[in-house]
């Protein structure tokens, strides 16, 4: 799995540039409108990877999509989140969950101290203690 980091990806390899030759192609091969179904957007067109590169995604032109700046922006929240289950996914596995505190064999439940001059009867009411 590649992650991305800055200007280049986990391995090392530095990320392509956007040249303007380069983005007139992916523009011209989405007819310059938002690739959403429904959208009609051809203005503040922007391209995004269709599947990020920290879930595995690559720099080729296939996996680039154009989107109109909103539906960019609600792909990237999406992507956000994915990648964050992601990275939960992976820190499980790698890192099983520990308890907080460790339980003891010989442990007891510690609480308040019942009071001395009180008594639970079978029933579960609670009376006070005769002579007390």
């Amino acid at each position: 799995m590649k992650l991305f980091i800055a200007r280049e990806l986990l391995d090392g390899t530095p990320r392509k540039a956007m040249t303007p030759a380069r983005r007139k192609r992916i523009l011209d091969a989405h007819d310059h409108q938002c690739a959403r179904e429904g959208c009609t957007e051809t203005m503040r067109l922007e391209i995004d990877h269709d599947i990020p590169l920290a879930l595995g995604g690559s720099e080729e032109d296939g996996n680039l999509i154009v989107l109109c700046y909103a539906h960019h922006k609600d792909k990237t929240r999406q992507d956000i989140w994915q990648i964050s289950k992601a990275k939960r996914q992976r820190k499980l596995i790698e890192e099983p969950v520990a308890s907080k505190r460790p339980i003891k064999s010989n442990s007891r439940l510690v609480g308040r101290p019942f009071p001395t001059d009180l008594r639970k009867k079978l029933s579960g009411q609670v009376v006070r203690k005769e002579g007390a």
